[in-house]
């Protein structure tokens, strides 16, 4: 019942934007962004959706953004562009594989999909696989991996043991993964990989198992039953209203 009368309110917002409210507004132009009704979030998803560069593919950070590391013992506060930080001092921290944090991946993404939280780059839902952040990386921290994918391995370091003592949430080749998941994980130069195949989730078991918590959850669309709204959306974003 509540769905009916959600559906029929919906159209008469429909009827009364597209038929009757024009007719009152001749003599002024009206401009629609959709950020009158829906919240950035839900902008991203519709966005994201709807763009003919989507791929079924997303991309992440191999770092984690709730890490704890060890610094150098130095503050840089120069010229905030990664690649050439890390042709001159490599890392602010002990740990020479993780994100230099600056961002200069940010402004590569034409879906605005890429934050910065705690120094790290984060890849939010609003992704569509296009790829073109990858080279901005000088650490190749960001891979792509399959779009389903419910976790990835939040860390790119092959420092084994070492990374006890130099991340919170480095990766030590432990292999507690592999003993958990056996198909689904592998162990190369001290850093765990996940086996990604189609029709099978990765990582929800090994995830919990992790002592170094490098296993991290992808961040997942908050649709909420939006749907209905994404199609009044595109109806009203696509009208042409009149001088």
């Amino acid at each position: 019942m509540i769905f009916l009368i959600t559906t029929l309110i919906g159209f008469v917002l429909v009827y009364f934007f597209l038929f009757i409210f024009p007719s009152k507004a001749v003599d002024k132009k009206i401009t629609f962004s959709g950020n009158e009704i829906f919240s950035k979030n839900d902008l991203d998803i519709i966005y994201a959706e709807s763009s003919p560069h989507a791929t079924e593919m997303k991309a992440v950070v191999k770092c984690n953004p709730e890490r704890n590391v060890v610094k150098k013992g130095f503050t840089y506060a120069d010229v905030q562009d990664c690649r050439l930080f890390k042709n001159v001092y490599e890392s602010e921290s002990k740990c020479k594989w993780g994100c230099i944090g600056f961002g200069s991946c940010v402004p590569v993404c034409p879906q605005e999909a890429i934050i910065i939280e705690n120094n790290t780059a984060v890849i939010t839902s609003a992704c569509i696989g296009c790829g073109k952040c990858i080279d901005s990386c000088p650490n190749n921290l960001i891979d792509l991996i399959p779009k389903n994918s419910s976790h990835y391995i939040a860390c790119a370091a092959h420092g084994g043991d070492m990374m006890k003592t130099i991340c919170s949430t480095g990766c030590t080749g432990c292999g507690n993964c592999t003993s958990i998941e056996s198909e689904n994980f592998s162990v190369k130069n001290s850093l765990a990989k996940i086996n990604y195949r189609r029709g099978y989730i990765q990582g929800e078991k090994a995830c919990t198992g992790c002592p170094s918590k490098c296993i991290a959850e992808c961040q997942k669309k908050e649709k909420n039953g939006f749907k209905f709204w994404n199609l009044c959306y595109r109806i009203l974003h696509n009208r042409k209203f009149g001088d």
